[in-house]
């Protein structure tokens, strides 16, 4: 960043500053900025009074983040094992990898090597429809409020056309059950086998090899069951249902209860069984953190099982590859806590949990590490990459690979290969035999490689530049507002008077000077404003209503670094 940027910075308050310096690329700053800030204006229009500190800087943390995704290349990267959808922030749907089934939904049942985009419109689903994308090893669905539409091996394209597979999506029928695709709260469909869950009824189908279903026997049509007399709990307390290929999890209001294939132990049940029929999973800490609505979400890879809580990380499973970071090899068949004091973080530092069939990661905020198999190098540059199995958690080495720790927006495991998804790249490594990289060849990667979507710049720019319009007449519009926002911030009479004051005075002199600069440009000028204020004394002056302190640290806490440094007299800013 220019030394002309980070002085424009220090005129700004220390909120605004902290939100500002997580993102890094300049030309994408500014514009980002600048949206957040009119939505800023635009929300305070409509409503009464000034807005509390922790409003405001929620709000504009909010905007800020989803103008940086509208200005990004990509938004959203869902894979399964072997295959790969990636929603694009040009309302486009690409695929790429395994397509044996028809999983992907393009003519033929060949692998997609590179990037291929989708034709929604003839699907009949618009971009922003688009609410969730399941892919599974066999099928795919693409989910809306209205419709669903399926490709593939399923028991859900037999329902639909009668055949048992299809390499084009399918708008999903479900009218002989007597129901519509709008009633279905969740759906969870495999190969092997299919749920579909409504506020009031459950619809079973499949092979149910391992009694996953939580029964016996072959399910070869749908069957509606009554869930308060065939299982140990209601419907109306079902709040997840997770299934992986054999296995299925479903989390209700009392409890977990798991069902199906066991031979490593993947169920937590203690033993190495299989069971055809729905138990429930006890374990004290485990208990504690359901029954006080602690647990955050429940991950199903193969023959593993993840539950992370807002206190801790339970692993069952298999374990072969290491992958649970245990230092040993051994199937867990109960569900063990991950030790994160050794990795010098806690469970407030974590981000996200990751699960692959054959890795698994613990992203935080300053670091992301991961154990597993590594045979191809897919856990990137970590102290034990000569090793074809590591035991233990090891950070990744995102420097080696050019790659900043607050650029990265999520990693995904797929069968040995990973995929590092950025705001604006996307960066990948590992198995390639089905082109489930999707880099335009099947020939494996050992080192992290950028994938090169040719257009998605381009498309990217001139998004950029439509934006930067957007933004100028918007500026221009609600300039009476912003002026608005400043008299009425000027007359609060609450605690955080100060602050809000100089946000609205900062935010009314730094928009017209996000505005004048040109997102070609080499470097940003500074913004000109009445006169320099000096930050610290401010900040030791205000003070934050009784009881907001946790949540004021949140808030302006900034994922992956200290806590921003002023430049003063005595010592430099730094990003």
């Amino acid at each position: 960043m220019s030394d002309n940027f980070i002085e424009s910075l220090q005129k700004l308050p220390s909120d605004l500053i902290r939100v500002i310096c997580e993102f890094l690329d300049e030309k994408t700053l500014i514009t980002a900025r600048a949206i957040a800030i009119i939505k800023l204006v635009e929300a305070g229009r409509s409503s009464a009074g000034a807005r509390e500190p922790t409003a405001t800087l929620r709000i504009l943390k909010t905007e800020t983040e989803r103008a940086l995704n509208n200005l990004s290349g990509y938004l959203k990267v869902t894979s399964s094992a072997k295959s790969n959808f990636l929603l694009m922030a040009d309302e486009r749907l690409l695929v790429s990898g395994a397509n044996f089934h028809g999983e992907l939904g393009v003519t033929g049942y060949e692998p997609v090597e590179a990037y291929r985009e989708l034709p929604l419109k003839k699907l009949g689903v618009n971009f922003d429809e688009i609410t969730e994308i399941i892919p599974t090893e066999s099928c795919s669905l693409i989910m809306t409020e209205n419709i669903i539409l399926v490709a593939g091996r399923s028991p859900l394209v037999m329902l639909t056309i009668g055949k048992e597979f299809t390499d084009r999506f399918v708008q999903l029928d479900v009218s002989s059950l007597g129901i519509s695709p709008a009633q279905i709260k969740q759906i969870c469909p495999h190969d092997e086998h299919v749920i579909i869950l409504t506020d009031f009824e459950m619809f079973l189908c499949g092979r149910n090899t391992y009694g996953q279903l939580g029964s016996s026997g072959y399910l070869h049509d749908f069957i509606r069951i009554n869930v308060a007399e065939t299982f140990d709990f209601n419907i109306k307390d079902i709040i997840q249902i997770v299934a992986g290929p054999s296995h299925i999890l479903i989390r209700t209001r009392e409890g977990i209860w798991g069902a199906g294939k066991n031979n490593k132990g993947q169920l937590g049940l203690g033993h190495f069984n299989n069971t055809a029929r729905f138990t429930k999973i006890s374990m004290a800490l485990l208990d504690e953190d359901i029954l006080a609505n602690r647990v955050v979400d429940i991950l199903i890879k193969k023959d593993n099982t993840v539950i992370v809580t807002t206190n801790n990380i339970f692993v069952a499973g298999e374990n072969s590859q290491g992958m649970f970071g245990l230092g040993n090899m051994e199937p867990v068949n109960v569900f063990t806590q991950v030790n994160l004091d050794i990795l010098g973080v806690s469970i407030e530092d974590v981000t996200k949990v990751v699960l692959g069939p054959t890795n698994m990661g613990i992203i935080c905020k300053n670091n992301i590490f991961v154990a597993g198999y590594n045979l191809y190098n897919q856990l990137g540059a970590i102290k034990d990459k000569d090793h074809m199995m590591v035991f233990t958690f090891n950070e990744i080495n995102l420097d080696e690979h050019k790659i900043r720790r607050k650029m990265v927006k999520d990693i995904i495991f797929g069968h040995m290969y990973t995929i590092i998804h950025c705001f604006n790249q996307l960066v990948v490594c590992g198995v390639n035999s089905k082109a489930q990289l999707g880099v335009g060849h099947m020939k494996d990667l050992t080192e992290f490689t950028n994938v090169d979507f040719k257009d998605v710049y381009s498309r990217g720019m001139e998004r950029q530049a439509e934006l930067y319009g957007e933004v100028k007449a918007a500026a221009d519009t609600h300039d009476r507002e912003l002026r608005c926002l400043q008299a009425r911030i000027d007359s609060v009479g609450s605690i955080g008077v100060e602050r809000e004051r100089l946000q609205g005075e900062q935010i009314r002199n730094f928009l017209p000077g996000v505005c004048s600069q040109k997102l070609t440009g080499p470097s940003i000028s500074p913004v000109q404003t009445d006169k320099s204020i000096d930050l610290a004394p401010i900040e030791s002056r205000l003070n934050w209503p009784e009881g907001a302190a946790e949540e004021k640290d949140q808030l302006l806490s900034e994922p992956g670094t200290e806590p921003f440094k002023y430049r003063t007299k005595k010592n430099n800013c730094y990003l």
